[in-house]
């Protein structure tokens, strides 16, 4: 199918899915005034999509159909200034204010392509599995969370010597069809009105933690797989009182694997811990994307301090022009950053050009 529509992204919502809140049930998210108005906001991003003023801005032509450029593997500079133009306009429509937009974990769909020139050494099944993940992605123009933190535990012990064996998620079982896997993780934001879920740890796993190195994807109608929101803060939001928790709020949640089925064709990574170690590369691309969206977030932040210093009369005041200096000097030096970054782009060894990213970047990009 070509680029959706809000109606089809909200259709699609309704698809049984198991979501819980508060001891609760939610049947239909589509209907819950706790995301009703940020299904909205995205459903308008995917309407944008469509209309012919931003088309161009936010797809592309690809085999005679409309792709998104979130979903771009950029082969060359030229490509790279395409994408970081539909990163930017996403984040200016929300106003850098959603850190799981849908662009987000597009781009970590697009580090998982780019990976898959050092998973195909290990296993060349996998990587195919990883190459017809993301054409499924881009194809259907999906909208991912992905949950990669593990429940709280007791950090003196090795995840596999905890109390509870059922905490961390971990495999339990084979079957023909694939690995059965049980536990929770948690920070899996969005996950409530995503579509799929990708599952990988953000710490790396012991040689003897087999069961716990897996990497895979999964529909979040999957059966035994539970939606766990923590507080709905937008359920009683005055769009005029609250315009941004009215618009913008993700809904973290934990999600328990209850005996999930994980398909053979969605696994990237299983029982290889010395591969899974390097899974964090994927997120070269959503780093990118985050440090666009800080920025964003941060000019919306000086429009507000200018709008409420000439509001109260104090912008010829020189301690306030120093604060607003402070935000302006921030801003540049977060955009020679970014300059700086694509000016040393690179081809990387899985043949997409990447920005050159530095970690001093993202760390003054979440301190400013």
């Amino acid at each position: 199918m070509p680029i959706r529509t809000g109606a089809d992204y909200i259709h699609a919502l309704r698809d049984g899915r198991e979501v819980w809140h508060a001891g609760r049930r939610i049947e239909d998210v589509t209907a819950h005034s706790g995301f009703t108005g940020t299904i909205k906001t995205l459903a308008d991003l995917y309407d944008k999509q469509h209309a012919p003023e931003f088309r161009d801005l936010m797809t592309f032509e690809h085999d005679g159909e409309r792709v998104s450029y979130s979903y771009l593997a950029p082969k060359n500079a030229e490509q790279l200034a395409c994408k970081r133009g539909n990163i930017e306009f996403w984040a200016q429509q929300t106003l850098g204010q959603m850190g799981r937009y849908p662009d987000f974990c597009a781009q970590l769909v697009v580090g998982l392509l780019d990976w898959t020139c050092v998973i195909e050494k290990q296993s060349e099944q996998w990587a195919e599995n990883a190459r017809q993940y993301y054409l499924h992605c881009r194809n259907n123009d999906l909208c991912l969370t992905h949950a990669l933190t593990d429940q709280y535990y007791d950090r003196t012990k090795r995840v596999s010597e905890q109390s509870d064996p059922d905490l961390i998620l971990h495999i339990v079982g084979e079957s023909k069809k694939g690995p059965v896997v049980r536990g929770l993780r948690t920070l899996a934001t969005l996950a409530p009105i995503s579509d799929e879920v990708l599952v990988y740890p953000n710490r790396p796993r012991d040689a003897d933690e087999a069961d716990y190195a897996i990497a895979f994807a999964i529909p979040m109608n999957t059966p035994g797989l539970k939606i766990i929101c923590r507080d709905l803060y937008a359920e009683h939001a005055d769009p005029e009182r609250h315009p941004l928790t009215a618009r913008f709020d993700e809904v973290d949640a934990a999600l328990v694997f209850d005996d999930v089925l994980v398909p053979c064709e969605r696994v990237f990574v299983y029982k290889t811990p010395h591969l899974l170690a390097g899974i964090m590369y994927i997120h070269t691309w959503a780093q990118y994307s985050t440090m666009l969206r800080l920025l964003i977030k941060l000019e919306g932040f000086l429009g507000v301090a200018q709008l409420l210093t000439e509001y109260g009369r104090r912008n010829k005041s020189a301690s306030s022009q120093i604060l607003l200096s402070t935000l302006m000097q921030d801003i540049e030096i977060l955009r020679s950053c970014i300059q700086v970054a694509e000016t040393k782009g690179y081809l990387s060894p899985g043949g997409t050009w990447e920005p050159r990213l530095s970690a001093a970047y993202r760390v003054y990009s979440i301190e400013a």
